[in-house]
């Protein structure tokens, strides 16, 4: 702390006082440079500390308006799944995958029908399902359109049946969509200009929120540490999930085709992206709990893929998984899972 004297008339100031000021004017000087640098030194360390906030958050910093379909999650969500649509369809080995890639049936000829958008015209599709011990999870499916595309009732959409009178669901307007043979019906909320949010129960968007969140910290704490700190930033389609008890879920059959039953018993993590360059990139992880199930579900994974699939285990407890294959040996590989 620096104490300033009363100053003495300039008759009565003597060349002692003088060179005390001056002393005391230097010191001041000093104190006041120390302090403008401390000032300086903690805006350098909270810029730096918010440019890492900002960096960390970046995936989830979308998502602040009615545009953008992470922001449409029910927000007990444990599995997120991303498809850019507009950007794979521009690949050649993304074209041929994602046409003809089925998944529970279930392919984009069908979101067409349901959506009565072209594929062309969507831009991201956005899957959220909340996994537990029912036979079918509740799932939504979310659609950003490259268009704004037309909110009005009965519209007649290219592929799509008539939709149907609407139905309230609380603040929510829905519309019936039939199916096609053999497909199952669905229910259509438009909300947004440029945002549908589709659901096979009409109960299944009451979990949808009637405003779009901000970021995605409404999340899972998991799941969203998944989604900023897992994902490839690269990534044109991922899927990532977050859960206990994985074996008793609707999904273990299908995991337990990679991993075996041990891994499933153990698995907490799932998190894989991919990209489309002429041929499929494939890069992601999993977790483990049990060290002994994690060596196991990498011995299995080698045995099915071969020299195909690097598999690896991580000191923090991931089996890391990388791989590059054309959409014919994806297509062959995955339909060789199924049979099992």
């Amino acid at each position: 702390m620096i104490e300033l004297k009363p100053m003495h008339s300039f008759s009565s100031m003597n060349s002692t006082e003088t060179g005390a000021r001056v002393d005391g004017t230097a010191g001041l000087r000093t104190a006041n440079r120390r302090l403008a640098l401390g000032i300086v030194c903690g805006m350098l360390i909270l810029a730096a500390i918010t440019l890492y906030a900002g960096l960390k958050s970046m995936p989830g910093r979308r998502a602040r308006d009615a545009r953008d379909p992470m922001a449409y999650l029910p927000a007990d969500s444990n599995l997120v799944a991303m498809i850019e649509v507009s950007k794979v369809l521009q690949d050649e080995a993304g074209n041929e995958l994602f046409n003809d890639l089925r998944i529970g049936g279930i392919g984009i000829a069908q979101v067409e029908h349901w959506s009565g958008l072209a594929r062309k015209d969507i831009g991201v599709l956005v899957i959220a399902s909340h996994v537990d011990r029912q036979r079918i999870p509740r799932t939504v499916l979310v659609l950003e359109t490259l268009h704004p595309h037309s909110q009005k009732p009965g519209v007649r959409g290219q592929g799509s049946g008539v939709r149907t009178t609407p139905i309230a669901r609380g603040d929510k307007t829905l519309y019936r969509v039939a199916g096609e043979a053999g497909t199952p019906s669905a229910y259509l909320w438009c909300a947004g200009e440029t945002i549908f949010v589709i659901a096979l129960d009409p109960e299944d968007v009451d979990a949808v929120p009637d405003e779009p969140h901000r970021g995605l910290d409404y999340l899972d704490r998991d799941l969203c540490q998944l989604l900023i700190d897992r994902v490839p930033k690269d990534a044109e389609a991922f899927v990532a999930a977050h859960g206990q008890a994985w074996d008793q879920t609707s999904l273990s059959s299908y995991v337990e085709r990679f991993i075996g039953s041990d891994g499933l018993k153990s698995l907490s993590d799932i998190c894989f992206g991919a990209r489309f360059d002429k041929k499929i990139e494939l890069g992601g992880s999993c977790r483990l709990a049990s060290q002994t199930a994690l060596r196991a579900a990498r011995e299995q994974l080698k045995s099915r893929t071969g020299d195909r699939v690097d598999v690896r285990e991580t000191a923090e407890g991931w089996l890391s998984i990388m791989s590059r294959m054309s959409a014919q040996d994806f297509q062959g590989y995955w339909a060789s899972q199924s049979k099992r």
